[in-house]
Parts: structure tokens; C-alpha cells; sequence
């Protein structure tokens, strides 16, 4: 039988081990909590970039060039001053015609381009060239250097096969024109005179072709009583100003 002295005794024995198991559980870890340093930091995702060499930025000179236009204003052609006779009257069409020449040389039609002008000037009385231009513009520049090509290849198939279709003794002289890009100078000889001597000066008349980036221009004096140098003289004159006009068609612009 349990004395109330043994009750006492047992019930300060339980409290004392209940005190000291809740001490010793004071040195060990709660959920989710830290140990003697304290709570374990959350991670943190930074919003600034990792460390190295920054990425390139995209400018405007890295973005892709600005396109070559196609379209045709009319001041790609020759002023009126720039061309014999500046007085006479002056026609502008527009669309594809054949490439002009005054004899029956068939130069063809610039028939790929995108747009055509063609400009005479003068109406041909009394003897008096016309001045003629005209200006095709292409799509890219690998289709502007084929048909500068081709006008040049048919020319020089003209000078081979005179005298001409037209009945009489024309020849052609075909020779590279240092203006611009594939420049060619077609010299039309009336009479033949360079059959039996090609360095003779007869009289004629001549167009040059030319090519700057996307835009083909065939430009001269159509027909008249020149000599074939005069003529050349002139013409080679008329092309380097149209080459000036055609900035805009090639890749660097007119910067």
C-alpha cells in the first residue's frame, strides 16, 4: 500500500523526467528550422545576366539593307539642256518597247524589267539627230548585268553580220564605252565606209548601254547627218551624266 509520502515522491520523479526530456529536446532541430546559425536562407534567383561577354545588340546597320527601289521618276532622264536638239519636242513614254536604234539593227526588248522610260527629243527634220534615252530597271542586279549583256551581245551580232537588213551598206562598230558597268558605244556607219578601212570616219550616227546596279540605260542621237566620231564623241558625253542620275539603283545609294 502507497503512504501519501510515496505519491509525493513518485509524482516529483515523473516531473523531473518530463523537465528533462523537454530540455534535451531543446538542442535539436524544430520542422523546418535552422540549426545553431539560424534558419537556412530561401534561394534567391537573380535577375541580372550571368557574368561573360554581353550579348551583341541588334542595330540598325546589322538589320537587313534597305531594298534598291524600282520605281521610275522621271528625273533619272536627261534634262532637256542636256540633250541636241534642247529645243525640239520631247516625248516620255512609259512600259516596255524595244531598244532604239535608228538602223535595222534589233537590239530587243528589255522584256524582264520591272518598269521602262523612254524619252525622245527632237522630231528629225532637216537632217538634225534625235536624242533618245531610255531606262530599265530590274529586279536585282544579276538581271540588269544579263541584259546589258545580251543588248551588247546583239549589237556585236549586227557588226558581224553587215552589211544590215535595211538594204543598204550599213556597218556597226561595237567597242567598250569606259562609263559605268559593261559600258558598250554602238556606232552606226550609214554608208559602209569601214569595210575596206575600220578606222575611217564616215557619217552615222550612235547609242551607248550601260548598266548601274539594277537600271539599264541606252542613250544617243538617233539619226542626222554626224560624223561617226562626232557622234561617239557626244554620245559618250550623254552617258556619263545619265550614269550620275542612277545613284539610287545601286546598293550604296547615292551617299
Amino acid at each position: 500500500m502507497m503512504t501519501t509520502t510515496s505519491r509525493v515522491r513518485l509524482r516529483g520523479s515523473v516531473a523531473a523526467a518530463v523537465l528533462l526530456g523537454v530540455v534535451g529536446c531543446s538542442d535539436g532541430t524544430a520542422d523546418g528550422a535552422g540549426g545553431a546559425d539560424g534558419p537556412t536562407p530561401a534561394a534567391v534567383t537573380s535577375e541580372r545576366p550571368a557574368s561573360g561577354a554581353p550579348s551583341p545588340r541588334t542595330t540598325s546597320s546589322s538589320a537587313s539593307s534597305t531594298p534598291v527601289p524600282t520605281d521610275l521618276p522621271q528625273d533619272v532622264l536627261l534634262p532637256a539642256s542636256a540633250l541636241q536638239p534642247s529645243d525640239g519636242p520631247r516625248t516620255v513614254t512609259s512600259g516596255v518597247e524595244p531598244w532604239v536604234l535608228s538602223t535595222g539593227c534589233d537590239l530587243g526588248r528589255p522584256s524582264g524589267a520591272v518598269q521602262v522610260l523612254s524619252l525622245r527629243q527632237g522630231d528629225g527634220q532637216f537632217e538634225v539627230p534625235v536624242g533618245v534615252q531610255q531606262v530599265a530597271v530590274y529586279a536585282d542586279a544579276d538581271a540588269a548585268q544579263a541584259e546589258a549583256a545580251r543588248v551588247a551581245g546583239a549589237a556585236s551580232a549586227c557588226a558581224a553580220a553587215a552589211p544590215g537588213s535595211d538594204g543598204g551598206g550599213t556597218r556597226y562598230r561595237v567597242t567598250p564605252l569606259d562609263v559605268g558597268a559593261q559600258g558598250t558605244s554602238i556606232v552606226t556607219d550609214y554608208y559602209g565606209v569601214t569595210a575596206d578601212d575600220p578606222a575611217a570616219d564616215g557619217i552615222g550616227d550612235a547609242v551607248a548601254v550601260l548598266r548601274r546596279g539594277t537600271a539599264v540605260v541606252l542613250v544617243g542621237a538617233a539619226g542626222g547627218e554626224d560624223s561617226m566620231s562626232g557622234a561617239q564623241a557626244r554620245v559618250a558625253g550623254y552617258a556619263q551624266q545619265a550614269w550620275e542620275r542612277l545613284c539610287r539603283y545601286q546598293v550604296e545609294g547615292c551617299a
